[in-house]
């Protein structure tokens, strides 16, 4: 009877305890963080010669970075290029040789107008020689289209080391001709065809 009692409380201990790790696990667990979680890396790719790969990571909660790691044995790796995710963020980053890399930066330009913007660099896989790989300026015209022939204009113009600045232009029929005509001289340079845009 004193060894029963003995081996009971043991043999209880021994069964639930699986149960109450686990309960422990599943409470700390959360859902929604990882739902938010960014991903470890992304965008791997790997050098001609075969010996470095280039990796985006995340940096804080919105930045971006590129790391290039040698695969040697006791390499660490090392920060290329960094994004601080207000606004631009890192796309995705190619090798052009074995020791520089050419990526794209991204960015939503700021409120009212909320454009896009892609930037492209080269840069070694050390972090040096960072170069704008665009032009230093320039100039740029989009169409929006609302519906009912009424298309907006959104003029863009760009230097070389400043934000890009942007003027919108209410939606107008006056556009929608604008916008026809052009979709139309490109359809006739291309394909030589006297089709019309709409």
């Amino acid at each position: 009877m004193r060894r029963a009692a003995v081996l009971l409380p043991a043999i209880v201990s021994a069964l639930w305890f699986p149960v109450i790790a686990a309960a422990a696990a599943a409470a700390a667990f959360d859902a929604a963080a990882a739902f938010g979680a960014r991903q470890d890396v992304t965008g791997l790719t790997l050098s001609p010669d075969g010996n470095n790969v280039a990796f985006i990571v995340p940096v804080d909660r919105t930045g971006t970075s590129v790391r290039t790691l040698a695969l040697a044995t006791g390499a660490k790796p090392k920060v290329a290029l960094y994004a601080s995710g207000k606004p631009d963020r890192i796309q995705q980053c190619n090798w052009v040789s074995n020791d520089r890399l050419v990526c794209q930066i991204f960015w939503i330009g700021p409120h009212p107008d909320l454009l896009p913007f892609w930037r492209v660099v080269a840069v070694n896989a050390d972090g040096s020689n960072l170069k704008y790989l665009g032009k230093p300026k320039g100039f740029y015209r989009l169409g929006i289209e609302f519906g009912g022939d009424e298309v907006g204009r959104v003029d863009v113009q760009f230097l070389s080391g400043e934000p890009p600045k942007a003027q919108y232009d209410g939606a107008s029929v006056g556009y929608t001709a604008d916008k026809a005509a052009f979709g139309t001289s490109r359809i006739r340079r291309w394909f030589g065809q006297d089709w019309t845009a709409y």
